[in-house]
């Protein structure tokens, strides 16, 4: 059985990773469905591979339900081996099923390896949905066998990644990471804003980071407030990220064992605050300290301005008729006579 599929798509004149322009030869993309014995592969070739780094295992439930439903893509080398293009996983399967040979789709010795990777690409961009690890490889890959104006405008987006001028080589230092950081960005305990965060910190300092988030396990939002505050604290120190999240006072709240990971998550970022506005932060005690002695009803309400910044602060009663209007008043009175209102907006001394 042969089949001949012919492609219609711009790369490199002469293939060269990152000149993608020009065409490329589509001739030799024709393949053939064929039965492969095992000793005829080249395990150690995993150059089209782009890792899950998680166990496939609905993908194992599937395969033990079903058996296999689409075959493997295979590249045939000049010595007659072959090499694995698409199926790594239900090879894992293949393998431990005691089959003596398989089925596979098989491109013949010569063909463009840019044509093959092409393929991969957009086989990645419209199979089963991707984690940020595997999305980093894609974009790393699209990188060197797409224009940069596709990357940008046409795989960003569909891989569902923010799509700004940096973000293509970003992805493609994350793609780079090693694999204890690709394993936390595939399990989620790294979100993309994180990840993107992450790329422009030290290993050793990415490495502190993925052990405080992977204890956390917090949200996105506030990976990423973690984070800037970390860096804000070590730019403003001379510091290493690493050295921030060093510190005893971190290190005594992630281990504690008396906390749960979102009483952690808001220790962490209290100690972050406190070390970041020492100034700012005795004064929301204070404020709250003072507030507290005024035991005012809940109809009334003191507001101080945002960050304590500038002279306008704000007072806010409910009222229902007129007499609650003139209780509220008095009451108004009695605290700016007595000096309680004064107190209050003076701060600590």
């Amino acid at each position: 059985m042969k089949r001949v599929e012919r492609e219609n798509v711009t790369a490199a004149a002469d293939a060269t990773p990152g000149k993608p322009e020009g065409r490329l030869s589509a001739d030799v993309s024709a393949y053939r469905l064929e039965s492969v014995t095992f000793d005829r592969l080249d395990r150690g070739d995993r150059r089209f591979e782009i890792s899950s780094f998680v166990e496939p295992s609905e993908l194992q439930d599937s395969l033990a339900a079903e058996g296999m439903v689409t075959p493997l893509c295979l590249f045939e080398t000049e010595n007659e081996r072959f090499i694995v293009v698409d199926g790594f996983k239900r090879l894992r399967w293949l393998e431990d099923s005691d089959q003596p040979r398989f089925q596979a789709l098989v491109h013949p010795p010569g063909t463009n390896l840019a044509v093959l990777w092409r393929k991969r690409i957009e086989a990645k961009l419209f199979g089963p949905p991707l984690n940020l690890a595997e999305k980093a490889q894609v974009v790393q890959k699209a990188a060197e066998f797409y224009p940069p104006a596709e990357v940008f405008r046409r795989i960003l987006p569909v891989l569902g990644l923010s799509g700004r001028a940096e973000s293509v080589a970003a992805w493609c230092r994350v793609s780079r990471w090693n694999v204890g950081h690709l394993e936390a960005l595939a399990r989620q305990v790294i979100g993309e804003r994180a990840a993107l965060l992450l790329t422009r910190w030290d290993e050793g300092s990415r490495s502190a980071a993925v052990r405080v988030l992977d204890l956390l396990r917090c949200s996105a939002s506030l990976q990423v407030e973690i984070l800037e505050r970390v860096h804000d604290l070590a730019l403003r120190d001379d510091l290493l990220p690493s050295e921030v999240l060093g510190r005893a006072e971190l290190r005594e709240i992630l281990d504690s064992e008396e906390l749960n990971r979102r009483e952690k998550t808001q220790a962490v970022r209290e100690r972050l605050f406190d070390w970041y506005a020492p100034r700012l932060r005795a004064r929301r005690e204070h404020f709250a300290r003072e507030l507290e002695r005024l035991s005012l009803p809940a109809a009334v309400r003191i507001e101080p301005p945002t960050a304590f910044e500038g002279g306008t602060w704000r007072a806010q009663i409910d009222f229902s008729n007129a007499e609650d209007l003139e209780e509220r008043a008095r009451l108004f009175q009695r605290l700016a006579e007595s000096g309680a209102v004064e107190r209050l907006m003076r701060g600590p001394r």
